[in-house]
C-alpha cells in the first residue's frame, strides 16, 4: 500500500524539520552547552593536530571528541556535530522500527508507532537538530536496549559486547544514563543464568565490561570526577515532591513536582502526541512482554533518579523517550485494531500535528539563537576589554568575540577596572539570582556608575566603566 511504502521514508520528517530551521537561519546551536560542545571538538581537533590536551569540563567529552574525529572528514567541527546527532536520530529510528516490527504482527502499526514515537516526535526532531549530545546518548541507550532483548533469546556473546560498548559509549556521552545501563546490564546477567554456562559468560561479561569502563575512562570527563558534579550532590528524594529550588543555578519554580514532570514523556505531546490516550489501552498482561518490562524497569529507574535533582528541563527526559514507545507497543497494537480502518487518516493528521508542535516549539530556540548572534555583533563592535558577563561567554566566543571574557557566575567581582565592558540583563535576572553573586557584581557595577553604551528592549545592556 503506499501508506507503507510513504511509511519507509524516516527521512522525509527530519529533512522537512532541517528545511524549516535552516530557513529561520537557525545552525543548531542552542544555549551555552551547545556553543561550549562546539568548542571542546574545536580543542580535540587541535589536540589532534598535536596541541594541547583539553582542560576539564563539565561535559562528558564522547560527542565533542567524535565531533572533532568527523569534522576532520567534512571540514567543520561545526557540520560534525550537527551530523552527528542527525545521525544518531536515524539511528534510533531505525532500531525502534526494528523492535516494533519484531513484536508486532502487523507491519504497518509498527512503522505508525515508529513514525509517531521517535520519527515526527516533536522533541526528538528538535534534537536531532542541536548541536548537542542527547541524540547520541538515545542512540546508545536504544542499541544496547535493543541487544540486550536479542541475547535473551540467543544467548549470543557478540550482544553483551555490543550492549557493553554502547553502555561504555553512553555514559562517556552523557553520564545521567547510568540508571538506564545499571538495569539493561542487570537484564544481561539474568539472562545469563537463564542460559546456563554461566560461568564462561559471566567472565565474558567482566571482561566486556572491563572495556566499556575503558571507553568510558578515555572519553569520559576528561579529568573530573564523576562524583563532584552539582545536580549529583544535590540529589535527595525530598525533590520528588518539590516544584521550587535553590541551587547553583539560582531560584527556580516549576507548577508541578519533580516527580509528576519526570512523567512527562508518558502523557506530554511535545514527545508522543497520542500517549495520554496510549494509557487507557495498557494491560496488566503487557508485563509478560520482555520488552515492555525491561523498558518499564529501565524508564522506572530513570525517572527516580532524574525526580532527585533539583532541577526540571524536557531536555533530561529525551533519553527514555524510545522506551516509552516500547512501553507502548502492545496498547498501540490495541488501538490499532480498535480503529484499524481509520489509521489511514488518523496517523498522517497525527504526525502533521506534531510537525506543527515541533515549528511552534522551535521558535523560542530560534529566537534565543538569533539574540546571542546580536549580542555578539553588538560587543564585536567595542574593543575594551575585558568584557564581563553572565551566561553567554560560550555563545560570544563562537561569534567572534575576542579577549579575556570574565564569568560572573564563576568570579566574586567586587569592582569593575577602568576601560572593561559589562554585558548584563539586570531584567532577567534579578529574581532568579537574587542574593547570589551575580546580583552581588551588578550591585557593584551600579556603584562605580558606569557609562551606558547600549541598551536593548529585552533588557540587555552594555556598559563601560570609565574610572
Amino acid at each position: 500500500m503506499w501508506f507503507s511504502r510513504a511509511l519507509a521514508g524516516w527521512w522525509l520528517p527530519l529533512t522537512a524539520a532541517a528545511v524549516w530551521a535552516w530557513s529561520q537561519h537557525f545552525a543548531g546551536l542552542y544555549g551555552q552547552d551547545a556553543h561550549d560542545y562546539l568548542a571542546r571538538a574545536r580543542d580535540w581537533h587541535g589536540w589532534l593536530l598535536g596541541g594541547p590536551r583539553p582542560e576539564p569540563s563539565l561535559h562528558p567529552q564522547a560527542y565533542p571528541f567524535a565531533g572533532a574525529v568527523l569534522g576532520f572528514v567534512v571540514g567543520s567541527e561545526w557540520r560534525a556535530l550537527r551530523i552527528i546527532s542527525a545521525l544518531a536520530f536515524l539511528g534510533v529510528v531505525q532500531l525502534v522500527h526494528a523492535e516494533a516490527r519484531r513484536r508486532m504482527t502487523d507491519e504497518q502499526a509498527a512503522a505508525s508507532i515508529t513514525l509517531l514515537g521517535v520519527a515526527a516526535s516533536p522533541f526528538m526532531l528538535r534534537h536531532a537538530l542541536f548541536a548537542m549530545s542527547d541524540m547520541l546518548c538515545v542512540f546508545f541507550v536504544m542499541m544496547a536496549y535493543h541487544q540486550a532483548l536479542l541475547f535473551r533469546l540467543d544467548g549470543r556473546g557478540k550482544r553483551t559486547l555490543i550492549t557493553a560498548l554502547s553502555a561504555g559509549a553512553g555514559l562517556a556521552t552523557r553520564e545521567a544514563s547510568a540508571p538506564l545501563f545499571l538495569v539493561i546490564g542487570l537484564h544481561i546477567l539474568f539472562s545469563i543464568f537463564k542460559h546456563g554456562a554461566w560461568r564462561a559468560a559471566l567472565a565474558g561479561l567482566l571482561g566486556k565490561g572491563a572495556l566499556a569502563l575503558l571507553v568510558f575512562v578515555l572519553l569520559g570527563r576528561s579529568g573530573r570526577s564523576v562524583w563532584d558534579h552539582p545536580w549529583l550532590l544535590a540529589w535527595s528524594p525530598l525533590n520528588f515532591f518539590r516544584r521550587s529550588f535553590h541551587t547553583i543555578d539560582g531560584f527556580s519554580e516549576h507548577p508541578l513536582p519533580n516527580l509528576v514532570h519526570a512523567l512527562f514523556p508518558l502523557a506530554h505531546p511535545g514527545f508522543l502526541l497520542p500517549g495520554l490516550l496510549l494509557l487507557f489501552f495498557l494491560r496488566p498482561a503487557d508485563a509478560k512482554d520482555d520488552g515492555v518490562r525491561l523498558a518499564a524497569g529501565a524508564f522506572s529507574a530513570y525517572v527516580l533518579f532524574i525526580a532527585g535533582i533539583p532541577f526540571q528541563n524536557d531536555r533530561f527526559l529525551l533519553l527514555v523517550q524510545p522506551l516509552v514507545v516500547m512501553i507502548c507497543l502492545p496498547a498501540f497494537g490495541r488501538s490499532w485494531r480498535a480503529v484499524r480502518h481509520g489509521w489511514w487518516l488518523i496517523v498522517p493528521v497525527m504526525a502533521v500535528l506534531q510537525f506543527v508542535l515541533f515549528i511552534y516549539g522551535l521558535r523560542t530556540f530560534v529566537r534565543a539563537a538569533e539574540e546571542e548572534r546580536e549580542l555578539a555583533s553588538l560587543v564585536r563592535s567595542h574593543r575594551e576589554r575585558p568584557l564581563y558577563q553572565f551566561s553567554l561567554g560560550p555563545a560570544l566566543a563562537t561569534y567572534g568575540v575576542r579577549g579575556p571574557l570574565v564569568d560572573l557566575w564563576s568570579n566574586d567581582v567586587d569592582h569593575f577596572p577602568a576601560g572593561s565592558l559589562l554585558l548584563f540583563n539586570a531584567k532577567a535576572f534579578g529574581a532568579q539570582w537574587k542574593d547570589t553573586r551575580i546580583m552581588g557584581a551588578w550591585e557593584a557595577a551600579e556603584a562605580q556608575r558606569p557609562t551606558l553604551i547600549a541598551e536593548r528592549d529585552d533588557g540587555w545592556a552594555l556598559y563601560r566603566f570609565d574610572q
